[in-house]
């Protein structure tokens, strides 16, 4: 073997070890490929929340216009309620009927004739 291949070895080796895995054995020999690969970096907290935030919201959305629209398995189709009759127009006509009553007294009786004067 080579100077370098020994090296890289051995940096795979102390690298594996390092990070806990393969048990001493080099990584490149674990996954059957020639090189190193390093592990992936988790994702910031806010990402997965806005992420899933996001992916709830439309999921939400697309529910709500299935459920407009009656696409609704659990409450099925159903039908559309006709609008309810206009109600009736109420015309109230006001009537003012004025009565005048005309009571008529009888003249009253005539009174004896004054006695005449001698």
């Amino acid at each position: 073997m080579s100077r370098t291949t020994d090296a890289q070895a051995r940096a795979a080796r102390s690298l594996a070890v390092r990070r806990g895995g393969a048990g001493g054995r080099s990584l490149a020999a674990d996954h059957g490929s020639g090189r190193f690969r390093p592990r992936s970096r988790r994702p910031h907290p806010a990402a997965v929340l806005a992420s899933a935030l996001g992916l709830f919201l439309t999921l939400l959305a697309l529910l709500a216009w299935q459920m407009r629209g009656g696409g609704d398995p659990a409450l099925g189709a159903g039908t559309r309620a006709a609008p309810p009759p206009r109600p009736q127009r109420v015309v109230v006509v006001h009537r003012v009927v004025r009565r005048v009553v005309v009571v008529h007294k009888p003249a009253p009786a005539a009174a004896a004739p004054p006695p005449a004067a001698s």
